[in-house]
């Protein structure tokens, strides 16, 4: 035992005082906890909802196809489309895309997004990042540099058709990250 010594031993004059201590130890320690107050719960209205874009049940990922004439006109690319074009050919939800989470199929589909986006639109690296959970610019340049030298290193021919891009890029056999 730390600190040594025998522990004291209580001397009972009979049994009945010993019945009555070890009662009395009984009911401190298995009493019933005291019940808390009820307050009456504050009702809030109830908001609005929201119209969202549909999600297929199997994979959480939206119905929509796209195809190169949806994004023939040059206002027809903000990042919530360009998101969903990325999370539609690449099978990642969008919820993944935009998680913490840094797994494969997820990082891919991020980067080609931030590639897309950093290509297509006139926003800047750290709106770019706060869009896809909170990133920092920097995390935006890198991918953007790594999808440029690996189109640049597998000679894919760039098109001016974000859908042509997203399908070639996400076909592609990306090099694996040496740990």
């Amino acid at each position: 035992m730390a600190g040594g010594g025998p522990l004291p031993v209580r001397e009972y004059t009979s049994a009945d005082q010993m019945r009555r201590d070890a009662a009395a130890l009984r009911a401190r320690i298995f009493a019933e906890p005291a019940k808390p107050k009820v307050v009456a719960p504050i009702v809030e209205p109830e908001p609005e909802p929201t119209p969202e874009t549909e999600i297929n049940e199997d994979s959480f990922l939206p119905s929509k196809t796209f195809s190169p004439e949806d994004f023939q006109e040059p206002t027809a690319f903000p990042m919530s489309r360009l998101m969903t074009l990325c999370s539609v050919v690449s099978g990642v939800s969008i919820a993944d895309i935009k998680a913490p989470r840094r797994y494969g199929p997820g990082v891919k589909a991020r980067q080609i997004f931030f590639w897309l986006a950093k290509k297509h639109t006139d926003i800047s690296l750290p709106r770019l990042g706060r869009f896809v959970g909170g990133r920092d610019h920097t995390t935006c340049l890198y991918a953007v540099r790594k999808v440029e030298a690996l189109i640049k290193s597998l000679n894919i021919e760039t098109s001016d058709c974000p859908v042509a891009m997203a399908e070639c890029l996400w076909a592609a056999e990306w090099p694996k990250a040496s740990a």
